[in-house]
């Protein structure tokens, strides 16, 4: 007896048939990074995490040598994300903790790629997070020099003063014989 005997006619009818062998964890970590997803995709996170970076790229160098400001910069920024994401994954998920997140992400590292990785390495991994700040800073714009490194010229007395960096660079029209030359003077000192 074929189907078409049974009373099936499959050509006619769409048959859906879904087989579920995801475990519990499995789907808790499927809504943590579903969650995490759109945290990460939130504007208000994307401008906390910004700020941050901004406000604390400039005290790092790109150089072997990590200083003691960079533990203490690490600990606040590891402090600020974990309490951004705890209230934001405790908002989108009922029952939702860090020591949870902590758990599963342990178990299912391999599984995780792209933002959610680099983000997660960057608070557990302390060269991670001072890679991102250099990147940070190298990125950042030169809007405007720092107050010590402004140029500052001055045209009078038919000469030229200039000021950078708190050196000053003076030339002016030469007093000696034959005249046409210039006189030029750095801190005081005649070149």
């Amino acid at each position: 007896m074929d189907q078409k005997e049974q009373g099936f006619d499959i050509e006619d009818e769409e048959v859906f048939f879904e087989h579920n062998n995801s475990s519990p964890e499995d789907e808790e970590f499927d809504t943590i990074v579903s969650a995490l997803e759109e945290i990460l995709q939130d504007d208000g996170f994307q401008a906390l995490l910004n700020s941050f970076y901004q406000d604390n790229c400039d005290k790092f160098e790109e150089s072997k040598e990590n200083k003691l400001e960079y533990t203490v910069v690490f600990d606040s920024y590891t402090a600020v994300v974990e309490k951004a994401l705890e209230d934001r994954l405790s908002a989108k998920i009922s029952g939702f903790t860090m020591e949870k997140l902590e758990r599963i992400v342990l178990s299912k590292k391999d599984e995780l790629s792209g933002e959610i990785f680099d983000l997660l390495c960057s608070l557990g991994d302390f060269m991670e997070f001072k890679d991102t700040m250099v990147a940070h800073k190298n990125a950042k714009a030169p809007t405007s020099r720092s107050s010590s490194e402004k140029v500052r010229s001055n045209a009078g007395a038919g000469g030229l003063d200039l000021s950078i960096a708190g050196t000053k660079a003076t030339a002016k029209p030469s007093s000696g014989k034959g005249g046409g030359g210039l006189d030029l003077s750095i801190s005081g000192k005649k070149v």
